[in-house]
């Protein structure tokens, strides 16, 4: 890929196709709110909806609430540990 928005995409892609393989018509992308903003590109357009979880004053995602935003139609949950 040509760059990090890029390959988030096609990431997304891969699990939206996933999840239709699997009966899956909405699928759903978990994401802390801290989030790169391709993941809101990618579920835009890939017709996949976007559940935001809140962060911390450390923006550290809330646990609790991504564990109970986890469904059916979950197809991937987004996790990252910047380095910078």
């Amino acid at each position: 890929t040509s760059g990090g928005t890029e390959s988030i995409c096609m990431a997304m892609k891969a699990y939206r196709d996933r999840g239709y393989a699997r009966g899956i018509k909405r699928p759903e992308i978990i994401a802390c709110v801290t989030a790169h903003a391709a993941f809101d590109k990618a579920a835009n357009y890939f017709g996949m909806k976007l559940v935001h979880i809140p962060s911390d004053s450390k923006h550290r995602i809330d646990v609790s609430k991504a564990k109970r935003a986890i469904s059916r139609n979950t197809v991937v949950i987004v996790c990252s540990a910047p380095s910078y």
